[in-house]
């Protein structure tokens, strides 16, 4: 099955060695956006100051830039690329936060009759 990876890059300054590991995985349909952040939750924080610092984040005039970066693998890599972000970080923090969704119906190459 075919997943889709999604990472939230905080760290910018890790694009070339997560765009490594995604390609040391072989996946496809690989795409790099640059994208504004708003605070989000912390560990220690209660559910409703970061809830309101998040609305109050739309309206400041300098944001954190991230990278939103989409990608397709096969299942047997999810391991493989999870423990190559997880090598990534920053002092205390890992340089990116990221998720795997299945995909149901992925069609790249059209299937020969």
């Amino acid at each position: 099955m075919k997943h889709m990876i999604v990472i939230n890059l905080h760290e910018i300054d890790f694009v070339e060695q997560t765009l490594t590991v995604l390609a040391q995985a072989m996946v496809t349909d690989c795409t790099v956006h640059e994208v504004e952040s708003i605070p989000s939750h912390h560990a220690g924080e209660t559910l409703e100051p970061t809830v309101m610092a998040s609305i109050a984040g739309l309206f400041k005039q300098v944001r954190n830039i991230n990278y939103l970066i989409l990608a397709v693998l096969d299942e047997d890599k999810i391991e493989m690329v999870t423990e190559g972000l997880k090598r990534l970080y920053k002092e205390d923090r890992y340089a990116s936060s990221f998720w795997f969704i299945p995909i149901h119906g992925y069609f790249y190459h059209k299937q020969k009759s």
